[in-house]
């Protein structure tokens, strides 16, 4: 008795999911997506496009065969998304490589990251005002325009934050180190 069970890419030739055109397509377009926005080089984009597109860890050396790359710019791709922290490191049953996997809060992290940067933003733009202190002056009226807009930015920022912790799979998402709090 034969099993007719759909068989995957990688059972029936061997090869990698990642290697199928349209997951390989997706892995091309987001590294040239983070390099035009100059966000992070074009490998850490294919990189994470592959992580994003994978259906479970993969090892650098499946990352290395994917995207036709060499080991040092997997390894500096990997570095970089790990520093991002948008990636993490994890032990795949059975094997001696370790495997990188997408961040369960990439979106959470990327969000509070540039959160500290509106906040700082903020807060320079107060400084800023306070300092001048002449209210009708050109340049106090432009830091007020600087004040309000990171101001609603990282109102708006929150709102996502708080949004993503609703929607994440994890009920405790929110309660992890690095939550994002309003400093006014």
């Amino acid at each position: 008795m034969t099993d007719d069970a759909p068989q995957s890419a990688e059972e029936t030739t061997g090869a990698s999911p990642l290697l199928d055109p349209a997951h390989a397509d997706f892995i091309e377009k987001m590294g040239l997506q983070v390099e035009s926005t100059g966000w992070m080089p074009r490998m850490s984009g294919r990189v994470l496009g592959a992580l994003l597109v994978s259906d479970g860890p993969v090892t650098q050396s499946e990352l290395r065969e994917a995207l036709l790359a060499s080991l040092g710019a997997i390894s500096g791709a990997t570095r970089d998304l790990l520093a991002k922290r948008l990636a993490q490191r994890v032990h795949i049953p059975g094997s001696r490589q370790a495997g990188l996997q997408l961040h369960p809060d990439a979106w959470r992290i990327l969000e509070e990251d540039g959160l500290r940067g509106v906040q700082d933003y903020l807060s320079l733009a107060a400084g800023g005002l306070l300092d001048i202190g002449n209210a009708d002056s050109p340049s106090s009226q432009n830091l007020q325009r600087m004040r309000d807009y990171f101001a609603e930015v990282e109102e708006r920022m929150l709102s996502v934050i708080a949004w993503l912790d609703s929607t994440s799979p994890d009920p405790h998402a929110h309660n992890r180190e690095g939550t994002a709090e309003r400093r006014s």
